[in-house]
């Protein structure tokens, strides 16, 4: 009775009954999830002392560093000082000021970056107040684009860098205090534990629910989602996605009803971005199976049961955002968009009712783990 044949796509778009709103308030709300799960209740201020306004390396290095300290997870505050950094006279004054910020501000970190020897050397300076210690390093740079983040991700990884020392205390036998801040423990757990800058790197597995929803449906489906995956240390990586075993939207006429059942299997390549960042977007594009099973059940004799599947090449891209829950976990909100070839017709009694393969959206929400 009901039967699953090739056939060209309908000219149908996504319309309202898309359920976009539902959609984005789930996404809404397993966001705020994630940020309630690993944001700490008060996160470890890092004081940015900003001074040669007239120095664009200088300026807009300090914008770039604020900006991947906060994505990090710390509370920025910026003072500006009213004090021209450059010269061999201003760096006693400006340790000075550095001492001092730790005091007014309340702060784990204070940060300075100022050019020296004509502006092809930049001085990256930074007080650990966890540590007791203050740092300054001297990084050479060639103008032009690119050389002020080069400069930002140098006064992170100072900084990283820097708050080890906890780790090779508690290694030593005395480990942090207990006024070592917990996001900052996590910090330094997140640098030092095998040196993963992104949240894929290694072999990983995630489970999860995923909402599947075609253009040529009346109702989206949702499913069980399992994925595993291999990252490399740039941030690549490849995966493998399994969907079904989910619910089955219902095709309805006069002679019968017919029930629609889809199964996904699809491989794509990765790619993160934002490394070391607590918040990670990426990137993907993959090709796979989608299998389509109808059921149909009359409401007379005259009308038999009848089933029918397809199975179609599926290719797609994808899009998300991982939000790291330590060093080896992290929960992860993504989206893809696939379509299939061939589609699929649905009949009721020789009539179709709908067509699938168009386009199909996946949006799923899972927890990952690697090892």
């Amino acid at each position: 009775m009901s039967t699953a044949a090739r056939a060209r796509p309908p000219g149908l778009g996504l319309g309202p009954a898309f359920g976009l709103g539902l959609v984005l308030s789930v996404a809404s709300s397993l966001l705020h999830a994630a940020e309630v799960v690993t944001a700490p209740q008060s996160a470890s201020r890092v004081v940015l002392l900003r001074a040669n306004p007239d120095d664009p390396l200088s300026r807009q290095a300090n914008t770039l560093l604020k900006a991947e300290l906060q994505g990090i997870g710390f509370e920025v505050t910026e003072v500006d000082l009213d004090m021209d950094l450059k010269g061999e006279a201003a760096g006693g004054e400006l340790r000075r000021r550095i001492e001092g910020a730790a005091t007014h501000t309340q702060s784990v970190a204070t940060f300075a970056i100022r050019s020296v020897a004509g502006g092809t050397t930049v001085e990256l300076w930074l007080e650990d107040h966890l540590t007791g210690k203050l740092v300054i390093r001297r990084v050479e740079v060639t103008r032009g684009q690119g050389a002020a983040a080069d400069v930002a991700l140098k006064a992170v990884e100072l900084l990283r860098g820097s708050l080890l020392e906890v780790t090779v205390q508690g290694r030593a036998g005395s480990a942090p205090g207990p006024s070592t801040p917990l996001d900052i423990k996590r910090f330094v757990a997140a640098a030092a534990a095998n040196g993963r800058e992104y949240f894929i790197e290694g072999v990983g597995i995630s489970a999860g629910v995923a909402a599947l929803r075609d253009v040529g449906l009346s109702a989206a489906s949702y499913a069980p989602i399992v994925r595993i995956s291999w990252g490399r240390a740039t941030g690549s990586a490849l995966r493998l996605t399994a969907l079904g075993l989910g619910s089955s939207p219902a095709l309805h006429a006069a002679e019968g009803t017919a029930q629609v059942h889809q199964t996904i299997l699809f491989a794509d390549a990765l790619r993160v971005l934002r490394p070391g960042a607590r918040l990670q977007p990426f990137l993907g594009a993959g090709v796979g199976i989608h299998r389509v099973r109808s059921a149909g059940r009359g409401v007379s004799p005259l009308f038999p049961d009848g089933d029918d599947t397809t199975t179609a090449v599926a290719a797609g891209a994808a899009m998300g955002i991982a939000a790291r829950l330590g060093n080896r976990l992290a929960l992860v909100l993504d989206m893809a968009l696939l379509t299939s070839l061939p589609h699929t017709r649905i009949k009721i009694a020789l009539r179709e009712v709908a067509r699938t393969g168009g386009l199909t959206v996946l949006m799923g929400a899972s927890l990952f783990g690697v090892f």
